[in-house]
């Protein structure tokens, strides 16, 4: 039988030291049918573009590297959908130049949707440091992804080509980016699937994302201003208190890290729907912890408040 190709995207920006080590990744996979697109986000003069083309210039013989130049940065999101422009697999995979597949990861991947055709995506877990990110659900997961539980990342997933033929990745968005990209897969009336083992490791960030709480409350507002009509779609009661209750204690908490009271009273009126009155009565000691401790990434410490903004809301 003959094996569906597999396209495996890498976007790479100012990570050329990283860069061949995810790729070695993708090319030791015991899954034999796989083209790997490499497209390169750095300015055309600067030293990066320089340092990635001496590392793309090793795989200049390989048949199954293609390896495309951007003419200056133009976002990640950008680079992803010229990848998806220029890809021919049954089923796309996307990896950030600092990612690691474990050997099986793909050969099980294909072989899960392969078994399971109610799911055109499937994600599995992922190393992240000393944490294991296992979020365990399935399904239509459009109403967690917007309340900011962070359920997968890129190189958790796998996808069928059929089902986001017609989406892009959304270049107004420079945070919440695959946040986007799901809603869109979701909204097509796809599901997605879970497999119960850990795949690939990401490293821990080096090249910080962080914005300040205006920028970040800013994107926050253009992230739920883009997908309100997901938002206004959803058929969960009282669906759009909870989402707003949620990000909105994201924000005012990052306002308080940064001793700002001013900015934290104003983000509380601007998201003070009465579900988030009530969250904050029920859950602000429970949520101390998270104005003092940076340990976890956030996709792990938010987990228990997620739980309390839908039995406050309910």
């Amino acid at each position: 039988m003959k094996l569906g190709l597999v396209s495996v995207i890498i976007p790479t920006y100012k990570r050329a030291d990283r860069l061949k080590k995810t790729i070695e990744s993708v090319l030791d996979q015991s899954y034999p049918n796989i083209e790997i697109i490499v497209v390169d986000d750095n300015d055309s003069i600067s030293e990066y573009r320089k340092k990635t083309e001496l590392i793309m210039s090793e795989y200049i013989n390989a048949s199954n590297v293609k390896y495309i130049k951007h003419s200056k940065n133009m976002n990640g999101c950008v680079a992803r959908n010229t990848g998806l422009e220029n890809c021919n697999g049954e089923y796309v995979c996307f990896l950030d130049d600092d990612d690691i597949l474990y050997r099986e990861k793909i050969e099980k991947q294909v072989k899960f949707l392969e078994n399971n055709k109610k799911y055109n995506a499937v994600y599995c877990g992922r190393k992240v440091g000393e944490y294991i990110h296992q979020p365990k659900l399935e399904g239509d997961l459009s109403f967690y992804i917007l309340s900011g539980k962070s359920i997968t990342v890129t190189i958790m997933l796998m996808f069928k080509k059929n089902a986001i033929r017609d989406i892009k990745w959304n270049v107004k968005l420079h945070r919440n980016q695959e946040a986007g990209f799901l809603l869109e897969y979701y909204n097509k009336g796809n599901q997605m699937g879970y497999m119960d083992e850990v795949l690939c490791e990401s490293v821990l960030d080096d090249r910080s994302n962080e914005l300040n709480p205006e920028k970040n409350e800013k994107e926050l507002n253009l992230f739920l201003k883009e997908y309100e009509y997901i938002i206004n779609n959803l058929k969960i009661k009282n669906a759009k208190k909870k989402i707003y209750a949620f990000r909105y204690m994201g924000i005012l908490m990052s306002y308080l890290k940064e001793k700002n009271i001013h900015m934290a009273i104003k983000a509380y009126i601007r998201g003070c729907k009465i579900s988030f009155i009530i969250y904050l009565i029920q859950s602000f000691a429970g949520q101390a912890s998270f104005l003092v401790s940076n340990l976890e990434p956030s996709w792990f410490s938010w987990s228990t408040s997620f739980s309390r903004v839908k039995t406050a809301c309910s």
